[in-house]
């Protein structure tokens, strides 16, 4: 249950694009391609990106300010519960990742910059030793 940064165009199943809670869809309601995925990275959309291969998504955290892809629309995260769409649990999860990552991003007792754990759904201080876990 690791959370793995993405690096390269290994892209699982479910995409999810973040921007705030707005969730990004094509213009008929599918989740993006992997020509999106990777034009967001090219194009150092992402202020934060990582998969979760026991989940089978990659998800991508994109500026404020970042343009809206051709032929998609931002979503407000509710509407797509509210259409009981198959893939809200998984999009839930991944907000909430996000959020979690953004706001746990240094060592509280040091300082340091946290990293990815290789195992757990955590952050580690690598200066420190200590482990951050979503509460």
């Amino acid at each position: 249950m690791a959370m793995l940064t993405v690096k390269n165009e290994n892209f699982f199943e479910y995409k999810f694009i973040f921007r705030n809670n707005l969730l990004l869809l094509s213009d008929t309601n599918k989740l993006p391609e992997d020509s999106v995925m990777q034009k967001c990275i090219d194009f150092q959309l992402a202020k934060d990106m990582f998969s979760e291969s026991s989940h089978n998504y990659t998800t991508l955290h994109l500026e404020e300010n970042s343009p809206t892809p051709q032929n998609h629309k931002w979503v407000p995260l509710r509407s797509v519960f509210a259409e009981n769409a198959i893939f809200s649990p998984i999009a839930t999860r991944a907000i909430a990742l996000l959020n979690w990552r953004n706001k746990t991003r240094f060592c509280s007792s040091c300082g340091s910059l946290l990293h990815d754990d290789k195992f757990e759904t955590a952050r580690f201080c690598a200066n420190c030793g200590n482990i951050f876990f979503l509460l």
